[in-house]
């Protein structure tokens, strides 16, 4: 019934610390103990509840075109989830339950799998064919818990809003559950540039591995040159997002790429061409 449509839901507050700082231990002497709902799901009611608040406008136009109301001046929000929405292997992924399996409670990096179960109820509520439009309260109020400058109603930037977001994500849905200790690598000794990409990739998905590389991280080499004893060095870097130069003309983005990774020339103190980028 809903259970099924709607899934698992967000984890509760963990216990208050004790006086030592750490979290209070259940036990037989009197303290409640904690319900870990990543493991337990919701209840029909809680289900419910969580669709009220959501202030939904029942009935739909069409599969996938539920509308997000503004919570103040959330606009930034809304349109940064109805992109993430309509990337249809991420809303699949949560859609199907994929993500339940892959929770990495034990990430002091996440959130404990807060974030993640509340992007899964509101994506599987857009997603319905039951809405014309909801209020992403739940959703707000736990990222506002962990990123107190999306708590109020103020306009806020997109970017950083989408660079938390998918990070929190990252974190709670990492498959590494033991991280192995970053090791540097001399990419000199590989005889070709797919061979150290390949390396520093591994590398790098050694400690992070999620939904969320899979299809929002990539890796650029940079290759620095001196012009003058021919010295070479390479390296590769990861990224989510890339800042790419956009002229004044009318141009296409895969333009902007090309762009972006032109060749340049740095200069040296003196003011000579020394390195080649």
């Amino acid at each position: 019934g809903i259970n099924a449509e709607y899934g698992q839901a967000s984890v509760r507050p963990h216990p208050p610390a004790s006086a030592g700082g750490r979290p209070a231990q259940a036990s037989g002497q009197g303290k409640n103990p904690t319900v870990n709902r990543v493991v337990k799901p919701l209840t029909a009611r809680e289900v419910e509840e969580k669709l009220l608040r959501m202030m939904p406008a029942h009935g739909s136009l069409q599969l996938g075109t539920c509308g997000l109301k503004n919570i103040g001046n959330t606009c930034f929000m809304n349109a940064v989830l109805q992109c993430l929405s309509a990337t249809a292997p991420l809303t699949h992924y949560f859609i199907t339950g994929k993500y339940k399996s892959e929770i990495n409670p034990d990430n002091n990096l996440g959130t404990k799998g807060l974030v993640a179960e509340e992007y899964a109820f509101l994506t599987r509520a857009l997603w319905s064919d039951r809405f014309r439009h909801l209020a992403p309260k739940d959703w707000k109020s736990a990222i506002g818990r962990f990123r107190p400058q999306f708590l109020d109603f103020s306009q806020k930037d997109s970017q950083e809003f989408t660079s938390f977001m998918l990070d929190a994500l990252h974190e709670d849905l990492n498959r590494v559950t033991s991280k192995p200790k970053h090791k540097d690598i001399d990419y000199t000794k590989f005889s070709t540039h797919q061979e150290g990409a390949d390396a520093a990739w591994q590398n790098y998905k050694a400690r992070n591995n999620s939904v969320i590389v899979d299809l929002f991280q990539g890796q650029f080499r940079n290759l620095t040159c001196c012009l003058k004893c021919g010295y070479k060095s390479v390296t590769f870097d990861t990224f989510m997002y890339l800042t790419v130069p956009v002229p004044k003309s009318r141009t296409t983005l895969a333009e902007c790429i090309e762009n972006f990774c032109q060749t340049g020339t740095l200069l040296d103190f003196s003011g000579l061409n020394r390195f080649l980028f």
